[in-house]
């Protein structure tokens, strides 16, 4: 008799790995698997996928933040930017302070941005304030539902997708706590330690990347050791034994422009602009890609873009017969879906036909970073993006000292200005610079042993 493996999809990403990353036929060596989906991600082709590999398939409307009680919420929102003191956080500090000025402007809950400053101040300074409150919190999340879908499938495992900031993963874990269910957490991406806040429920095993994520854990997340067990990035170890070749390329570049969530940064279209000026300062030719983030594509019932200023980068676009949009063909509104097959491998591939890439702080940075092709980090004001002079995540600067971003800070410039993305772009064509030596191994620091991540997530599940 096989015991029972839930795991959990609350989103896209957490789809994507479940399709494209996970050993699934090894997996099911040990475990019979069950798939607990969000409703709204399920279609004929998550059907189809788990009637083909005998995954019983569990749809769900998970809950969100709003369908707690008021106090849960406000404890909640103290955990989203919680950290030890002794170990400063810059990133949790910047979401902190843009937190709290968009409350202050809140004039009628006075009393309750008082009251979560005071809890948070304490809970950064004292461990035993931020144990109270996270069992405080754990105490008023109902999880009755939860546990009754758990019993009536019999799991007595459970994988969740992610490391804190999704309460449906949270609130999954607290349920198999409560029953006793062996919980595995296997971190979604590469930030989630260090930006997503603290954890509301440890789980028996976090499966990190590498050591450096192990430090993370221990420092931010305050996790035992020996609840730790390093694994490698699944998604990425397919990637391992591809690198760009080498090349004395100085013209016909080709050059991919990735962009960023337009909830945060609209202005693709005036950072495609300053590119193209850059490359005709330099008397470069190139051949320039424009991806928008996905995010940044939903449409209206109309059909037109719910963000109007994708229309400007179109529009840009249509002007230079050397510029092309690479859009992904994406649906729904509350969550986003890719229409069209996009695997990590497919990605790799790719992203293999460039020979620069340029971004904002974004995991295509960290990506190119292990395929060895050189990228630029772009940050800075132009005649249509200002600095807001209050703290906002619209602030890009914000991004740039970051914690995840800073430890590729030796592989990949950030540009703060005209001047300095010219003189990254001439040092991107030189292959002997310091930023190509230390690319790959400043990637691998990051995503751990890839070449043997599928053995270590397998000995993880004692499999």
């Amino acid at each position: 008799m096989k015991n029972k493996l839930a795991i959990t999809i609350p989103h896209g990403a957490a789809l994507r790995l479940l399709k494209d990353v996970l050993p699934i036929k090894k997996i099911q060596r040990k475990y019979q698997i069950f798939v607990i989906c969000e409703r709204d991600l399920i279609s004929e082709k998550i059907i189809k996928f788990c009637d083909n590999n005998e995954i019983i398939l569990k749809s769900v409307d998970f809950k969100n933040i709003n369908d707690f009680n008021f106090l849960k919420r406000i404890l909640r929102n103290v955990r989203a930017y919680l950290y030890p003191r002794k170990f400063f956080n810059q990133t949790l500090f910047d979401f902190w302070k843009v937190f709290e000025y968009e409350n202050s402007k809140k004039a009628l809950i006075s009393y309750k941005i008082i009251f979560q400053k005071i809890l948070y101040k304490l809970a950064c300074n004292f461990k035993f304030i931020r144990k109270f409150i996270i069992n405080l919190e754990c105490f008023l999340t109902d999880t009755k539902s939860e546990e009754e879908l758990l019993k009536i499938l019999g799991i007595s495992q459970i994988l969740t997708t992610s490391f804190s900031g999704v309460d449906a993963n949270d609130t999954m874990l607290l349920a198999s706590k409560r029953l006793n269910i062996y919980s595995y957490c296997y971190i979604q991406s590469w930030d989630n330690v260090s930006g997503n806040g603290y954890h509301l429920c440890e789980p028996n095993k976090v499966l990190s990347y590498s050591d450096s994520m192990n430090i993370q854990l221990k420092k931010f997340q305050e996790i035992s050791s020996q609840n730790i067990f390093a694994v490698g990035a699944l998604q990425y170890a397919s990637w391992i034994d591809f690198e760009k070749e080498k090349n004395k390329k100085t013209n016909n570049l080709k050059v991919l422009y990735g962009g960023k969530s337009y909830k945060r940064f609209p202005f693709d279209y005036t950072y495609v602009e300053e590119i193209i000026k850059a490359f005709q300062v330099l008397k470069i030719d190139i051949n320039l890609v424009v991806r928008p983030h996905p995010f940044a594509l939903r449409r209206k019932n109309d059909g037109s873009f719910f963000y109007p200023q994708i229309n400007k980068l179109v529009s840009l676009v249509n002007k230079y017969k050397y510029i092309s949009l690479d859009i992904e063909k994406v649906s729904g509104e509350k969550f986003i879906k890719y229409e069209n097959s996009n695997s990590f491998n497919i990605m790799r591939d790719r992203l293999l036909n460039y020979d620069l890439v340029i971004n904002i702080f974004s995991t295509l940075a960290l990506e190119a970073s292990l395929l060895n092709i050189p990228c630029i980090n772009m940050f800075y004001q132009t005649k249509d993006y200002k600095y807001l002079n209050h703290p906002s995540r619209f602030n890009m600067y914000q991004d740039e000292r970051q914690f995840h971003n800073r430890q590729l800070i030796n592989s990949i410039p950030n540009a703060d200005s005209f001047d300095s993305l010219k003189k990254y772009i001439k040092k991107a064509l030189d292959d002997k610079s310091n930023y190509s030596k230390n690319r790959v191994r400043d990637s691998l620091d990051i995503l751990g042993n890839l070449k043997n991540a599928e053995k270590m997530f397998l000995k993880s599940l004692d499999i």
